[in-house]
């Protein structure tokens, strides 16, 4: 995956990501999340869907992250996808 882009349009405005990075945490794992706590966050919730599915967030207020739920419904595995972001003009 590293070096491919993601991209969408969306309201006339193309977005693409080029990831640069990527890193799994099951929720066994002490860097997951969601290690240790018995309730989610509002952000971290997602984490226990059923795998699939594809979120967005911003850590630390300055970096784009996209992660995908891998594990089964009540399990914290998720793949992060850091990268770099841009918007362009369509």
């Amino acid at each position: 995956m590293l070096g491919k882009v993601i991209s969408s349009i969306k309201g006339g405005v193309l977005t693409a990501a080029m990831i640069t990075e990527t890193e799994a945490y099951p929720s066994w794992d002490a860097g997951s999340h969601l290690f240790g706590r018995e309730n989610p966050t509002p952000r971290t919730a997602i984490q226990l869907e059923q795998g699939g599915l594809l979120y967005m967030y911003f850590d630390y207020g300055i970096i784009c992250n996209t992660s995908v739920v891998t594990g089964e419904h009540g399990n914290a595995d998720v793949v992060i996808y850091l990268e770099r972001f841009s918007h362009y003009l369509a």
